[in-house]
Order: C-alpha cells, then sequence, then structure tokens
C-alpha cells in the first residue's frame, strides 16, 4: 500500500509543509483504524457464523458379511414321481436294458404315495380287500381296513441268500396309469372279493419292504384297523377314500430299487416292486380334508 502526504490547510489559509512528527501521526492513526475495523468485523462474522459442532471422525465402510446360501433339500417324491420311476423300470426290463443310473441314485428319497381307493362307494359285505371302507348309518361309525400284502422274496426273483429267508410286505399301486391322487367322479373300478389277495389287470406297480424271517415262524400278514364316528353329510361314497403311505425309497439286494418281472413272458407287461423303507400309513377323507386314521409302521396302534 502506497500512502501520500497530505497537506493540511490552515484556518488563516496559510499553507505550510507537514511536519515528520504529523506525517507519523497521520499514519499511526491510520493503521489503527484499519486494524480496529477488521477486529470488530472478525468478531461480527464469528458470532454470526453456525457452529460446526464437535469434528466427526471420517467412517470407515465396515466389510460386507457374506451370508451363506442355504442348502436346497430335495424335495418329497410324489405319486407322480414314483409312477414314472415304475414306467422307466418296466421300460428298461422290456428291453432288456439295465437301469437308468439317476433311477439307481434315488436311494434314500423321502416319498409321499397316495393311493385313492373304495371309489365306488362302500365294499360288500364279507369283501376281504387289503383297502376297504364300510360306514354304518346308524351309528355312525366309519370302518377302514388296510392290509398289506405278503410276497415270498424269490416271487420276485430276490435271490440273495438272506432275502430268500424273509418276506416281502407292501401295498399295490391302484391305477399305475394315472397320476391322480384322488379317486375319479362317477369312475368305477374291478373290486375283488376273494379272501386272498389277487393280481388283478391293472395291478403292475407295488411298493414293498423286505422282512426277515423271525426264526422261521409264520407271520400273518400286517392289518391295519380302524372306527371313527363320521357324520353322514362328510361322507361322500363316490369319492372314498386316499391311503397316504410315506417314507423312503430302499435297495433290494442287488443294490437296484426297483425290481421288475415278467412271469408269464415278454407278452406281459412287466410287473415292479418299488424297494421302499415305510414309515407310516395315513388314511384322509377327500372331502373334508381330515385324517380318519394314523399309524406308524412298527406299531399297530392307532392315532386319531
Amino acid at each position: 500500500m502506497v500512502w501520500s502526504e497530505v497537506a493540511v490547510l490552515p484556518i488563516n489559509g496559510s499553507m505550510h509543509e507537514p511536519s515528520l512528527r504529523t506525517s507519523r501521526l497521520v499514519i499511526a492513526g491510520a493503521l489503527a483504524s484499519a486494524i480496529a475495523i477488521g477486529t470488530v468485523g472478525f468478531l461480527i462474522g464469528r458470532s454470526t457464523s453456525p457452529n460446526p459442532g464437535p469434528p466427526v471422525a471420517a467412517s470407515s465402510p465396515s466389510p460386507a458379511i457374506a451370508t451363506p446360501t442355504p442348502v436346497e433339500q430335495p424335495r418329497i417324491l410324489a405319486r407322480a414321481d414314483i409312477i414314472a420311476l415304475g414306467d422307466r423300470a418296466a421300460d428298461a426290463a422290456a428291453s432288456r436294458r439295465p437301469l437308468p443310473q439317476d433311477i439307481a441314485s434315488l436311494a434314500g428319497r423321502r416319498f409321499e404315495l397316495a393311493i385313492p381307493f373304495g371309489c365306488t362307494g362302500p365294499s360288500p359285505e364279507g369283501a376281504d380287500l387289503p383297502l376297504s371302507w364300510r360306514y354304518d348309518a346308524r351309528t355312525k361309525a366309519l370302518r377302514i381296513h388296510v392290509q398289506l400284502v405278503d410276497w415270498q422274496a424269490p416271487d420276485w426273483n430276490l435271490v440273495d441268500p438272506s432275502a430268500a429267508s424273509g418276506k416281502i410286505e407292501g401295498i399295490w399301486v391302484n391305477w399305475p396309469w394315472s397320476s391322480a391322487e384322488v379317486c375319479p367322479e362317477n369312475g368305477g373300478q374291478a373290486v375283488a372279493t376273494g379272501a386272498e389277495p389277487i393280481t388283478l389287470p391293472g395291478q403292475t406297480l407295488a411298493v414293498g419292504q423286505l422282512v426277515r424271517a423271525d426264526s422261521g415262524k409264520a407271520r400273518a400278514p400286517r392289518a391295519f384297523d380302524a372306527v371313527k364316528q363320521v357324520a353322514p353329510e362328510q361322507l361322500n361314497a363316490a369319492r372314498g377314500f386316499v391311503l397316504k403311505v410315506t417314507g423312503r425309497i430302499g435297495k433290494w439286494p442287488d443294490g437296484q430299487p426297483v425290481r421288475c418281472i415278467q412271469p408269464a413272458g415278454i407278452e406281459q407287461q412287466p410287473l415292479c416292486l418299488a424297494a421302499v423303507s415305510l414309515e407310516e400309513l395315513r388314511v384322509q377323507n377327500p372331502l373334508s380334508g381330515d385324517s380318519v386314521a394314523i399309524w406308524s409302521i412298527g406299531h399297530t396302534a392307532q392315532r386319531d
């Protein structure tokens, strides 16, 4: 900054040169004024500016947490899967080809097989069917009968020494050409009235498990019976009932989960038996959706 000297005119009009002392006083006064003005401006600006608050430490980004992907459980095999299993096994047997590898890999998988029965109404008096029901309108008592079928192991060409000494118990799958899990409306089916289980034309697929012989003692096929009070409006004779068979796919002594045979030769449709480990039998009323009876395999006690 350049300061210029200022001439001071006296009142009487005469002009005098400024003295050194006078110039210094003028310069000092100007500096003092500038400092005072700057200080006042600083104080005013500070008092009116917003409070910035305490300093905030910069946060570092938190590391991403990897969420483990849940292991997807295999779905439970249903009626359609069991039927497809039997169809492919029958095709391989009729063609004299080994079972596809993906069929062998099904061992251990859980299944729930729906078997409709009694679709034409209650069973006739005196009939001894593996699956049947009867209803007493007077007492409102519904009676359900489920009987497992027994086969000898050699009947299915199971020649393993341990298998030949035991039996196979299981059940035929009604209408193995249909994946429907309930009785068809206004449908009909052939019925057997004999006391002994027989093979009907449509009985080409069954599920069963190997039962070891108990010291050579004969054992009758296991039967499960239940009686339950049911109101008439909760029944529909044309829709029958549904047996839900649950368990796991197993293996026969040869390591395969399905065994197919053709007792009458190559002109006969193969009969196939899927190896299973039975766990539970459940009878359901398709009209109400209620469970009429539940049995745990290995225990004959009924649970309502």
